[in-house]
């Protein structure tokens, strides 16, 4: 963690040893974790923590943890689970769409069928929607009873796909991970800001996450009102980044033909 002081936003740290997963790998021991967020806190950098049971959810809050980058499906929450995470002022990221993977539920592989989204996916990226690890691992409705336990007790919940994992795909996934937020109980405004002003807020990101004088003018058009039904955000008109409008349909073309690399 040497140099200058603006070379990293924030500290991601691994501390999961794979078991819920039924693998087995090394991991960080409670006290080395306690001391690389530390160090980060230290340096004012924000420190996030990637986690794989419930158990290294409540070690990884007690070593300072400032936010959680998944959520377990090793086992239910307890009842002060949710209340535990809100005390520490820690937000989460759920990954359900990989998760969701991870469990065996389908939902990568019908996000691929999407006519709406199926153009702007390449032949690799639709494949790795509908791939699933080999075994089953934990259980999906474990994960969304932690999502709404999160909520009932005001704890920030933002929306990441941890994409390319199996069944996740850059970009498409997002999609996939609104509507599991919302069924998993929080509703379409809330899924949204999950997406926009939370993540904004969490990591202390003041030019972006809303559509406001002096912000980024990063703007998705869409036909239909997703705050009334979520799958109108596939529903895309256009695309702003930075002001500067995405053309599309280039962006078709591009994966319609495929490139043929040879030697001059």
């Amino acid at each position: 963690m040497k140099g200058c002081a603006r070379c990293a936003d924030y500290i991601k740290v691994i501390y999961d040893d794979g078991k819920a997963y039924r693998l087995d790998f090394p991991t960080l021991t409670k006290d080395t974790l306690a001391a690389v967020i530390a160090a980060a806190h230290k340096r004012q950098k924000l420190a996030v923590v990637h986690i794989g049971s419930l158990q290294g959810v409540r070690e990884a809050i007690e070593a300072g943890a400032d936010g959680l980058m998944h959520l377990f499906i090793d086992r239910s929450p307890d009842g002060t689970f949710a209340a535990f995470v809100a005390e520490h002022r820690a937000f989460v990221v759920p990954t359900l769409c990989v998760l969701a993977s991870v469990t065996h539920v389908p939902a990568g592989k019908q996000l691929a069928a999407d006519r709406q989204l199926q153009p702007y996916l390449s032949a690799d990226a639709a494949s790795n929607l509908g791939h699933m690890p080999p075994r089953k691992n934990g259980e999906f409705a474990f994960a969304q009873e932690t999502v709404r336990s999160l909520k009932a007790s005001h704890v920030p919940v933002l929306a990441g796909s941890d994409a390319p994992n199996p069944g996740t795909a850059h970009g498409a996934s997002m999609h996939e991970e609104l509507e599991l937020l919302i069924e998993s109980g929080l509703t379409p405004t809330e899924a949204l800001a999950a997406a926009t002003s939370a993540p904004a807020v969490a990591f202390h990101l003041a030019d972006r996450g809303r559509i406001a004088a002096g912000k980024r003018a990063d703007l998705l058009l869409v036909q239909g009102d997703p705050t009334v039904d979520i799958r109108d955000s596939r529903n895309i008109v256009s695309v702003w980044k930075l002001g500067v409008e995405v053309e599309r349909a280039a962006c078709v073309c591009a994966l319609a033909s495929p490139i043929v690399a040879g030697l001059n």
